[in-house]
Order: structure tokens, then C-alpha cells, then sequence
């Protein structure tokens, strides 16, 4: 990507050594620690959480090993075992790159779970844990992503703090409350029944996150613990008055780093609000959102020196997993969110983010070609 003068470096976040320690450490409550224990899935549930956690990555990584080993065996080439059944590729399949696995492509049709992050078939040795929000799909993750998944509201706040900070390097600081909270998939339905700025929701589409300007109460998950291999949560409703005017809401259950992406993307649009900014054509507004999002995955990974120089498989896999998400972003069709994506970044490219976003305040569309 271009440069710009609002691109924060590494050296800029030097001055705020001791802020970024404490937020790290806050972070670091959402991980595992060394002892396997969880401190993000409540209280008694704690060990039953990490026990579960830590078997099914036992067995997760013995079959990824020994399909790495059988899929780069040079003595046989042709002999692919597929990384969801455990067996021979007999025809097409599918491969993904970054992941070093590869598919049965009847995996696509036959039924075989996804997880809603990573987008990684489940394994036939390993059981992803059911979010349980929604009976219809089934909505499932995998371990590794579960290992930092913001399960309830009050354990965003951390995250939401860097997300900010985010916006401060780039001299672009929210001014005002802008309250955050994280939902099942039924009540962001609720929230989008009528409308979003891009037009009608589609009930099967999975809406991600949503920046809100109205009074609306807001149900979102206060609680949540593990049952078996599903989430069970308690909701907790919200009424606001006046004071509260624009309102974030996150889909709950999604992986740390993909969380903070959503973050920046609907922080894009309250600082639009905050600005005055409305009325927008979707393809700017959503352009530009998907603009910031794409860039904090960037940040976050220069901003953190275990995730940007770690040979370890957790870094590797976060890395992995940013990848899987900027490869969504580049090569989503929809025509605001996809076509938006692409023009907005050409723009930036050219002219630099700050000039672009400046364009956009004052004519209310990208600077053209």
C-alpha cells in the first residue's frame, strides 16, 4: 500500500510504552496461559474449558502433522490426504496455501463443518465448539481461533482500547462515548431487520458488526459459559438516552485479531458520524470502513513483536489467520463492500490515506483517477 502521513510506524509507538504494556497484559487474559488454564469463559468453567481446549489441540496438531508430512511427501506426489477425512484425495481438490492443507472438494456439499473464522473444514479427530446462536447453521469455531475469541461485552474493553489507539497514531481521535457490545447472531438481525446503509439484509447473511445512530435497546451477551462443546450465554438489555447517540455492536464468538478488524471498520463509521459526515454513497462509506479494518490487521501485527518476529506456531497462526481475513477483504464481489474495497485502496495508494479522507469530508466521494 501507499504511504501516507497518518501511517503510524513503530518508532511512534515507543512514547507510549507503558499504555501499550497495560493493554497487553489485558489482552493476554483472553489467551491460554502456560498452565492451559482460560481466564476469557467465566469462572468454574475455567479448567472443563482449557481440558477440552487442550485435548482437541493435541489431537488437531498430531493430524495436521501427519498430513503436512503425507501431503509434502516427494516420493509421492500424487498421494494428497485430505485434511477434514483423514483420507486419500481421489479427484479434485481444494488447497489452501497459507494453511498448508488441502480438501476433498465434496467437503463443500456434504455437510462437513466450516469454522466461521479461519474458514478451515473440521477435521474428523477434532470437534469445534458450537456458539450456539443460531439453530439454523450452526455457527461453529475451531480451537485454535476459540483460544481467543471475545465471547462476552465486557471482555472487549481491552481491545476496544487499541482499536482507539489505532485511530489516535493516525491523528484521528474519537471524540465522544461510543459504547461497544457484542451480540449473538439473533439480535443482530434484530438490529438490522429494516435496513443498513447498504440496503436490505438478507435474514441468512451474517452481519459482523453494525454502527448504530439510533435509540434502539441493544440485548448483548453479559455471560457466557462452556457446556459440553457449546457456548451457552446470558443476555443482558440495554436502554440509553440521548447521550449515547452512535452505538457498536460485534458479533460475539470471532477470534481476536478478526474482532479488532470489525472494530476498525465500524469505528470508521462513527468517526464519519462524529464528523458531521452522512448520507454518504455506500460504496465510499463502506469503502473507506473497509479501508481501516484491512489496515489495523497490518497495525496490530507491527504494533505486537511476538506476532510480527515469533517463530512460534501461535505467531505463525495468527499470521495465517490475518492472511485469511485480508484475503477476504481483497476478493469480496459485493459492490460496496468489494468494488469499495478496491477503489478506496487504489485511492489511498495514490494519494495517501489522509488526503483521501479529507476528499471524502469535503465532496462526499473518492478523489478520481
Amino acid at each position: 500500500m501507499g504511504g501516507s502521513g497518518c501511517t503510524a510506524t513503530k518508532a511512534q509507538y515507543l512514547g507510549d510504552e507503558l499504555d501499550d504494556i497495560e493493554l497487553a497484559t489485558e489482552l493476554s487474559l483472553t489467551e491460554l496461559d502456560e498452565n492451559g488454564k482460560n481466564h476469557a469463559h467465566g469462572d468454574d468453567d475455567d479448567d472443563e474449558l482449557a481440558k477440552a481446549i487442550e485435548e482437541s489441540l493435541k489431537s488437531s496438531k498430531k493430524q495436521r502433522m501427519s498430513s503436512r508430512i503425507a501431503n509434502t511427501n516427494p516420493r509421492r506426489p500424487r498421494n494428497l490426504i485430505c485434511d477434514a477425512c483423514d483420507q486419500l484425495i481421489q479427484g479434485p481438490h481444494l488447497k489452501r496455501e497459507f494453511w498448508n492443507q488441502v480438501y476433498c472438494c465434496d467437503h463443500t456439499t456434504d455437510g462437513t463443518h466450516t469454522c466461521c473464522s479461519c474458514k478451515r473444514f473440521e477435521p474428523r479427530n477434532e470437534k469445534f465448539v458450537s456458539l450456539g446462536d443460531d439453530q439454523r447453521d450452526g455457527r461453529r469455531i475451531c480451537n485454535d481461533c476459540f483460544c481467543t475469541a471475545i465471547l462476552e461485552t465486557q471482555r472487549i474493553e481491552p481491545l476496544v482500547r487499541y482499536v482507539l489507539k489505532f485511530f489516535d497514531h493516525l491523528n484521528m481521535k474519537i471524540k465522544g462515548p461510543v459504547p461497544v457490545f457484542t451480540v449473538d447472531r439473533e439480535e443482530m438481525r434484530r438490529q438490522t431487520a429494516g435496513a443498513t446503509t447498504v440496503g436490505p439484509v438478507h435474514p441468512d447473511c451474517t452481519v459482523l458488526g453494525l454502527t448504530m445512530c439510533s435509540a434502539r435497546d441493544i440485548t448483548s451477551v453479559d455471560k457466557s459459559r462452556i457446556q459440553g462443546r457449546k457456548i451457552v450465554t446470558e443476555m443482558k438489555t440495554y436502554r440509553f438516552g440521548r447521550e449515547y447517540r452512535i452505538k457498536i455492536l460485534v458479533l460475539f464468538g470471532l477470534p481476536l485479531i478478526m474482532t479488532g478488524g470489525i472494530l476498525a471498520h465500524e469505528f470508521m463509521h462513527a468517526w464519519l458520524r462524529l464528523q458531521g459526515v452522512s448520507q454518504l454513497d455506500p460504496k465510499v462509506e463502506e469503502g473507506i470502513c473497509q479501508v481501516m479494518g484491512y489496515r489495523w490487521l497490518d497495525w496490530f501485527e507491527a504494533f505486537d513483536p511476538e506476532a510480527s518476529s515469533s517463530a512460534s506456531e501461535k505467531a505463525q497462526f495468527m499470521r495465517n489467520l490475518k492472511t485469511t481475513f485480508k484475503c477476504e477483504v481483497e476478493n469480496m464481489l459485493d459492490g460496496a463492500y468489494g468494488d469499495g474495497f478496491r477503489d478506496a485502496q487504489w485511492a489511498v495508494s495514490r494519494f495517501g490515506l489522509d488526503y483521501v479522507i479529507s476528499y471524502i469530508i469535503r465532496h462526499k466521494t473518492l478523489p478520481k483517477k
